[in-house]
């Protein structure tokens, strides 16, 4: 019995060191989700046009047009070109796990980075599992997703339940679990071709749903069909569309019980933002209409961090024109045209810090 411990043990240490060796040397950063490593290869050989980076999930990557949001900014003289590195997806842990990577890796050549509060430790299940959530699950990351999750104003069950979620997703990564066609894969023919069609028309990275599922239906038509279909829902649903306006009105009345600062999620972003302005990179902080998350959480965070450095523009009760039909594309997420009027509010935010700024 001792012996076949021992036997165990070896295999395991072998497995374990081998593991660390590939992903030290043969796996980069976000290899496992196309778009952002489409998105990262186009950086590394054009960071220097860009100083300013957008970073957060897909109520940015599909709503934030950088062409429009430069083009206000540089109107009142400011010298901003943006790129948005946003991914779909990506929730708050994976997105300061993106920022710190991004500060080390281009911060010199930054001076802004606009970061989204759109969201917490949670995920869609249906991500567990899969390559695009599994290949970026560290021990760092893992420990900061369990933190917020006991942190968060929900059930102990839910809690522990995400928390071993995160566990689980570690040990798959470390471990290389179930992502043997994968890994294969990217090293024959992943990491040389890409979709450059996650850049944009553009190449800003800004990617619309609009576009997007004409797009799918070239490469992956069921894909395709669940988005259609969520646009489907979107505008037959009139009672599900008022009944998400009015639960959001609620969380900004204060009329909701989730209220609750998640402390761990605000002192990471802290940290991180210290980190950049230290590199001479100023950092804002914006709050996007139409999350899944309760409003009522996220301004907890808000309202603790500097003035000057965050602006949000999803109380529908002010901006009611992000909430209507003719500008969603689905529930969570704006058109075209809405992403639009988005792009122009979210530059004129920022103009307005710039100014009292200096």
């Amino acid at each position: 019995m001792k012996r076949i411990a021992i036997k165990i043990g070896l295999l395991f240490a072998i497995v374990s060191i081998a593991s660390f060796f590939v992903h030290k040397f043969l796996l980069p950063f976000g290899w496992g989700d196309d778009s952002q490593y489409t998105k990262i290869q186009y950086l590394e050989k054009n960071h220097q046009k860009y100083n300013s980076l957008i970073i957060g999930g897909s109520l940015e990557y599909r709503q934030i047009n950088p062409y429009t949001v430069d083009s206000i900014v540089q109107g009142s003289g400011i010298d901003m070109r943006t790129f948005n590195m946003a991914i779909d997806g990506h929730n708050f842990v994976q997105q300061m796990n993106d920022m710190d990577y991004y500060l080390d890796k281009w911060g010199s050549s930054l001076d802004y980075i606009i970061v989204s509060l759109s969201s917490e430790s949670m995920f869609l299940k249906n991500q567990l599992h899969q390559i695009k959530f599994v290949q970026w699950v560290n021990l760092k990351s893992a420990f900061l997703g369990t933190k917020i999750n006991l942190e968060a104003p929900m059930p102990l069950k839910r809690q522990v339940q995400f928390s071993y979620f995160y566990a689980m997703t570690l040990v798959e990564n470390g471990l290389l679990f179930g992502l043997g066609d994968e890994f294969s894969r990217f090293l024959v023919y992943g990491k040389y071709n890409r979709d450059l069609a996650y850049l944009g028309k553009r190449n800003d990275g800004y990617f619309p749903y609009d576009l997007e599922q004409d797009h799918m239906f070239l490469d992956n038509q069921w894909e395709e069909k669940l988005l259609r279909l969520s646009r489907e829902n979107y505008l037959k649903q009139k009672p599900q569309r008022d009944s998400l306006i009015a639960i959001n009105k609620r969380q900004f009345a204060g009329q909701t019980k989730d209220n609750k600062l998640i402390e761990s999620q605000l002192e990471i972003l802290l940290k991180l933002k210290a980190k950049a302005e230290k590199m001479g990179i100023k950092v804002y902080v914006s709050v996007p209409p139409r999350t899944r998350t309760s409003y009522a959480v996220l301004m907890a965070i808000y309202d603790e961090l500097p003035a000057d450095c965050k602006f949000e523009l999803a109380d529908p009760r002010i901006y009611p024109e992000f909430y209507e039909v003719e500008n969603g594309y689905n529930f969570h997420h704006l058109n075209v045209k809405g992403a639009e009027l988005y792009s122009k509010a979210f530059g004129e935010k920022l103009v307005e810090l710039e100014k009292a700024r200096k």
